[in-house]
């Protein structure tokens, strides 16, 4: 599985897109707070976020270049 997440990151990376990959820890059911970090994986990341906050993220991307070109996780 791993493996094929590397794979997957290298293609998207070297498509010549604009691009961000955004990467998620265990996904709850939880309601939408609008209170969730960005971190990277280890740094500043935490274990759980719920799919509505990961959403708001990343709909987020569609109008900001502020993690263009990186793969930020969200968390609690």
């Amino acid at each position: 599985m791993l493996r094929d997440a590397v794979g997957h990151a290298a293609v998207i990376k070297e498509s010549g897109l604009e691009w961000v990959i955004v990467r998620d820890p265990m996904l709850t059911d939880g309601p939408h707070t609008g209170e969730y970090r960005v971190g990277y994986v280890g740094k500043n990341s935490g274990s759980k976020a719920s799919r509505a906050d990961v959403v708001d993220f990343m709909l987020r991307q569609l109008t900001s270049d502020e993690y263009l070109g990186q793969a930020p996780m969200v968390s609690y």
